[in-house]
């Protein structure tokens, strides 16, 4: 009898056991899930660090969080089991279920057992891809280096390379890799003639041949394309406005391949597409490039055109996904919620317009979109869409959880880039721009348009005047003089505001009065 209580005992200690809580198995999953964000490899508030045993043995600035053997004076569980919402951990998200909470108490209860072979979280900072980029020493000499880095693989691996491929095989390689379409029966029956006098240079010509043809642009240009999200405009066209990106975007579409084609160093098209209103902002060629920016907008939400803006920036440039950083620090890469804001506020002065392009008519001026006026945008003529700063002192705020409603009691924050990219580091100083990239009213054949308009209505009403003299036509002649001259004297009033001659500028202000008056009379 004695022995077979004795068997239950054992059994029951042995269930007991079986059933305590795991530390791999049930405490580190949670505390991955829930706590790494705070105190892990990335960040350690208060420094506490919970992504191994260890760690969580040592404690933080505020001391030991967990008593082994004694879960009545370890912290994490007052901390986790706390009523007010404002002390209890996690901070985010919901509190911990009662299975979670048992599984932790078990765990410390049980003397808070881990492997001792156990490692920390990796940094995200020491992942390869936020390192310096190396050139690694070729495996081998061949007659191409890139030949060198298969082979070695193939070597590896104990695979036999394939024979070389013949020439016809390899210029139906190339032409469809480099302009998208297979060569003629004359460009291959030319090929395979040079082939013979010299199999090197003839090929060597063919590839220089394609990469100087128009179709390379295109045919390469819509791989890039992909990954910065052109599209025509996206509007309602039942109802005739305009939302999403806007009407002829299609000239950014239209500088991705020339830039292709003309050779634009990949930096030189990140800058332009980012910034041409400031580093080219009279070069009307690279403004377009800006329908990068121009394709995130979005008229009725500017904050939803900032979060495509700061998301789409990231991913298509940096390979990074900031977007999760708007609600909270980054839980994977090292981008807290300040850096994601602060990226944003690079954004933050940015407006929309269209300007008058040669040939093109006047645009109207952009009115921004009031929520509850029912007014949507139209679209309108032929134009170069492209982004400016309207509000050169923009502040950027730090949204609470990600609501745009709901700001925290942080200060605005300024124009910076992630740390580990030592964007925080950046000098950032005023720039000043020329007259007609803030008032595109000063470009020269936009003033010639508008006087040759006005001319030919002059013309017009002095010809109706010659032939019947009548009141009214007298009237329409005397009214269109008076715009003429108007038009005159406040396109002098502007290049004088553009070149800074205030003194021309004050004498010209008089006459353009007295005219706008004589207009209105008529």
């Amino acid at each position: 009898m004695r022995f077979t209580r004795a068997i239950l005992l054992i059994s029951l200690a042995a269930i007991s056991a079986a059933h305590a809580a795991d530390y791999l198995r049930d405490i580190k999953p949670l505390l991955r899930a829930r706590c790494y964000a705070c105190h892990g490899a990335v960040k350690q508030k208060k420094g506490l660090r919970l992504d191994t045993a260890a760690d969580i043995r040592k404690g933080g600035k505020d001391g030991k969080v967990i008593s082994p053997g004694q879960p009545a004076k370890s912290k994490i569980l007052a901390k986790i089991t706390a009523a007010d919402p404002d002390d209890r951990m996690p901070p985010e998200g919901k509190p911990l279920t009662a299975n979670q909470i048992a599984a932790i108490r078990e765990w410390i209860a049980d003397g808070a057992r881990a492997p001792k072979t156990e490692t920390a979280q990796a940094n995200p900072r020491d992942h390869w891809s936020f390192k310096p980029i190396q050139r690694p020493p070729i495996p081998q000499k061949t007659t191409n280096p890139i030949d060198a880095f298969i082979n070695a693989k193939l070597q590896e691996q104990k695979i036999k390379p394939l024979p070389a491929a013949d020439p016809n095989t390899l210029l139906r390689r190339v032409y469809l890799d480099l302009i998208g379409l297979t060569p003629t029966r004359e460009q291959l029956h030319a090929f395979n003639k040079s082939a013979i006098r010299n199999p090197n240079s003839s090929f060597e010509k063919v590839v220089d041949e394609l990469l100087a043809s128009p179709q390379y642009g295109e045919r390469w240009g819509r791989h890039w394309m992909d990954v910065w999200r052109y599209s025509d405009w996206y509007g309602r066209r039942s109802v005739n406005d305009v939302r999403n990106s806007y009407p002829h975007i299609w000239r950014w579409r239209d500088w991705i391949i020339n830039s292709l084609n003309a050779d634009k160093g990949y930096d030189r098209m990140i800058m332009e597409m980012l910034a041409a209103d400031e580093i080219a902002p009279e070069d009307d060629a690279a403004i377009a490039a800006t329908g990068f920016i121009v394709r995130n907008w979005y008229s009725l939400n500017y904050n939803s055109w900032m979060q495509d803006q700061v998301e789409h920036t990231g991913k298509a440039f940096l390979g990074l996904t900031f977007n999760c950083a708007l609600c909270h620090d980054h839980k994977y890469d090292p981008i807290s919620q300040k850096e994601y804001f602060a990226f944003r506020a690079f954004f933050e002065p940015l407006e929309f317009r269209l300007d008058r392009v040669p040939g093109g008519p006047a645009q109207p001026k952009y009115i921004r979109y009031k929520p509850g006026s029912g007014a949507s945008l139209k679209p309108s003529g032929a134009g170069l869409p492209r982004i400016f700063d309207e509000v050169l002192d923009a502040k950027t705020r730090i949204f609470n959880g990600g609501d745009y409603r709901a700001l925290t009691d942080d200060p605005p924050v300024p124009p910076a880039g992630p740390a580990f990219l030592a964007g925080d580091k950046l000098k950032i100083t005023p720039l000043n721009l020329p007259p007609t990239a803030w008032y595109p009213g000063l470009k020269k054949f936009a003033q010639k348009a508008e006087q040759a308009t006005a001319e030919k209505t002059a013309n017009t009403a002095k010809a109706a005047l010659d032939k019947n003299a009548t009141v009214l036509n007298s009237a329409r002649h005397t009214t269109a003089l008076a715009q003429l001259d108007s038009l005159r004297a406040r396109l002098t009033a502007d290049n004088a505001r553009g070149t800074g001659n205030f003194d021309k500028l004050a004498q010209t202000a008089h006459r353009a009065e007295k005219l706008a008056a004589l207009h209105a009379a008529h």
